[in-house]
């Protein structure tokens, strides 16, 4: 008998287990109500924010239900990434924006409107449509990001400029020369962003503000020059970039750069050296 009740103990607590197992991998989407809004409040918010998105749909319409539930799915994750979701019940504000039926979705960046018109349905095509870097880019406009966004950017990007600032009036006026060079950059296939983070700044070991910071391959290079200089920025940043493109290149640091880098990569190689050594050519070949 004691044999029989040790065995059931023993296949009660293997299913405990995999219970547990199950429900661990267990994926739990947390879902938030989309704020509604009127003509009047989208009116505002157009102006107000970088970034919106506008879920149109209609009284006892189950297509948007469905929808709207699955957009609830990914409120959270979108408003981290710096963009208001909201829904509107409004046939005439929805056909002055080009949506002509319900369910429809619009995002306003910078204050300009584009339509989804893909599968409302695709939660990847519509993440895509909202969150991407390409669609959070602005028009001669530096974007504001957070920490979890940055590092996002410089996981997935190869050159990142990032301009570090504070609400002081110096930081106001660099980012205005900055922004002046934003196309630029751009062009050149340069992620320009910028952030608001004293955790980020401390971690980095930055000792003014406002900074500005060039991820190349992930590798944080400060920027020792003056940021009032737009050209010399954009020449520094072009500059970066081309050697980072080559693969054989050893960068020469400044103190600054070496202690953000020391501070960030796991593994950095230095040599310490005389410019003035004859032996440095040979050894640099060497390398």
């Amino acid at each position: 008998m004691d044999v029989i009740r040790t065995g059931q103990s023993r296949r009660t607590l293997l299913a405990c287990i995999v219970l547990v197992i199950l429900c661990h991998d267990v994926v739990v989407c947390k879902r938030q109500a989309i704020e509604e809004i009127g003509k009047r409040q989208l009116d505002s918010l157009i102006t107000s924010e970088d970034y919106l998105a506008v879920f149109w749909h209609g009284k006892n319409c189950k297509t948007c239900e469905r929808i709207s539930s699955i957009l609830e799915t990914k409120t959270a994750e979108l408003e981290e990434s710096g963009i208001k979701v909201v829904k509107l019940n409004d046939k005439k504000a929805a056909k002055q924006n080009g949506i002509l039926s319900v369910p429809g979705l619009t995002f306003f960046k910078g204050g300009k409107g584009s339509n989804f018109e893909g599968d409302l349905t695709n939660e990847e095509a519509i993440m895509d449509f909202l969150a991407s870097p390409e669609a959070l880019e602005l028009e001669d406009q530096i974007e504001e990001v957070n920490a979890k966004q940055l590092e996002k950017l410089v996981n997935e990007r190869p050159f990142v400029a990032v301009f570090f600032y504070n609400h002081q009036p110096e930081s106001s006026s660099v980012l205005a020369e900055l922004e002046n060079i934003d196309t630029q950059a751009d062009k050149m296939s340069i992620a320009f962003v910028k952030i608001c983070d004293l955790e980020l700044v401390d971690e980095l070991g930055l000792t003014q503000m406002p900074s500005l910071v060039y991820y190349r391959q992930t590798i944080p290079i400060p920027y020792d020059g003056d940021l009032t200089n737009e050209n010399a920025v954009l020449e520094w940043l072009i500059q970066h970039r081309s050697t980072g493109e080559e693969g054989e290149v050893i960068e020469d640091a400044t103190a600054r750069s070496l202690e953000a880098m020391v501070g960030t990569v796991d593994k950095v190689v230095v040599l310490f050296y005389d410019p003035d050594s004859r032996k440095l050519e040979q050894l640099l070949e060497k390398m």
